[in-house]
């Protein structure tokens, strides 16, 4: 980023705040019963809290710890499960085995249902790339707590400095 783009930023979230402070301060001038003046603390607390580049560093953060979620995924079992249901008949001829109680010449037995269930359970030992990803991601998603927090630290200081 451009040094000219960071400071016209920067002045303009400096307008905005000492526009928000001159509202805030004219509200509290026609009505003082109610509201107390607005601090440099509380100005710089407001800032870190509700600033819009806290609060898209604070979403970012919130991205990059779902992220982590995600590349833990590879490093857990894989489970699925099927079910199917079937209904048939079956000629007793066609078994190849004589059954006693049947006919040797065949009869067709119907309405017979079959249920068939089958799970399976899958998990990798070792998979190191899946373990590099997930430590990748949680390296990620403290960088990206750290910006938040940074975040929040500039806003507090240009709310002070607008207050001054």
């Amino acid at each position: 980023m451009t040094e000219p783009s960071r400071l016209t930023r920067r002045a303009i979230a400096a307008f905005a705040l000492a526009a928000a402070l001159f509202s805030v301060r004219a509200a509290g001038a026609q009505d003082t019963t109610l509201s107390r003046p607005l601090t440099m603390g509380d100005a710089a607390r407001l800032a870190a809290r509700q600033s819009a580049a806290a609060e898209a560093a604070r979403y970012r953060a919130d991205q990059a710890s779902a992220r982590v979620t995600q590349a833990r995924a590879a490093l857990l079992p894989d489970i699925s499960a099927a079910t199917i249901g079937n209904g048939r008949s079956f000629n007793t001829a066609t078994f190849g085995v004589p059954f006693p109680g049947f006919d040797p010449n065949g009869e067709v037995i119907s309405g017979v249902n079959t249920i068939d269930v089958r799970g399976r359970v899958q998990m990798n030992l070792l998979d190191f790339g899946a373990l590099g990803r997930a430590r990748s991601a949680q390296s990620a998603a403290r960088a990206s707590q750290a910006d938040a927090v940074s975040a929040a630290e500039q806003a507090a200081a240009l709310a002070a400095t607008a207050y001054l």
